[in-house]
């Protein structure tokens, strides 16, 4: 006797846990090794780049581990929220907000690559430029997607009739990302020029930045924009608690016609095909 078919298990987990899994698992790494450095005077309490707590062990190993299991939450949580869109919008003659949902999807793995290649390499190494790079995709491509994700959301909210505070407020972060990043980028250039500068009158080096050393004013805004990036983008996925709620999650396992298993209930006790 043959048996072919599938099996859906249902995990009875709502979506809205992976979600609140992500934020919790990046806020706990960022804090845990900007604590450790702090403690251990590996950087200067006020303020640090979020890369340069994790520049020394153990923070380094701490800060990966975050980085790679956020990372993975992040590329399945995006994905969650692609088949939601994706779900509601079947059989809509809107090509356009498909399209956005897959564009959203795209941008969501570039952002959760990101946060895996920006823990895996350290900053400040013979890798920097790998480091730099991945924080570009996750700043950059979580910026942008939370941009896109919110076209979609004001939409979807309007089709269900909900009032636009939300959306609102996920308009006003979004400005608060673009301009954060701006801003960053702005400050970095002139603090580092100004360090760079002035070699000879240096009291401390940038893990331990002072208010003594050219660019330090500069040095603070930029770390402080970093740190509010990264605050504003984990609050704004929060927004999507209730959306996610909504859904729960499951798994379908599928048993393949040629799975090779022809029979298999028919084995007797004693190992032997009856």
């Amino acid at each position: 006797m043959d048996f072919t078919g599938s099996t859906r298990c249902n995990l009875w987990l709502g979506s809205e846990v992976v979600l609140v899994m992500f934020v919790v698992v990046m806020v706990t790494g960022i804090l845990t090794t900007y604590a450790v450095a702090s403690l251990r005077d590996d950087v200067r309490a006020v303020w640090p780049y979020i890369s340069d707590t994790a520049d020394h062990s153990p923070e380094r190993c701490f800060f990966a581990l975050f980085c790679c299991i956020g990372g993975i939450l992040a590329i399945i949580t995006s994905y969650i929220h692609f088949k939601q869109v994706k779900m509601i919008t079947a059989g809509s003659d809107r090509n356009w907000m498909k399209r956005l949902n897959y564009i959203a999807l795209i941008l969501g793995f570039i952002s959760g690559y990101g946060l895996i290649v920006t823990g895996s390499f350290q900053n400040r190494t013979q890798l920097s430029g790998v480091h730099y790079f991945g924080a570009i995709m996750a700043f950059g491509g979580g910026s942008l997607y939370c941009c896109v994700v919110t076209v979609i959301g004001r939409h979807m909210a309007l089709v269900k009739g909900q009032k636009m505070t939300l959306t609102i407020i996920r308009i006003l972060m979004c400005f608060c990302l673009i301009g954060g990043i701006a801003i960053l980028l702005t400050a970095a250039v002139v603090a580092n020029h100004q360090y760079d500068d002035h070699r000879t009158n240096r009291t401390h080096n940038k893990f331990h930045w002072g208010p003594s050393d050219k660019g330090y004013a500069a040095h603070v805004i930029n770390t402080s924009a970093e740190w509010l990036v990264a605050g504003v983008m984990f609050s704004f996925f929060l927004t999507y608690f209730s959306d996610f709620r909504s859904f729960t999650l499951s798994v379908l396992v599928t048993l393949k016609e040629n799975h090779g298993y022809h029979g298999y209930h028919e084995i007797s006790n004693d190992g032997r095909t009856s």
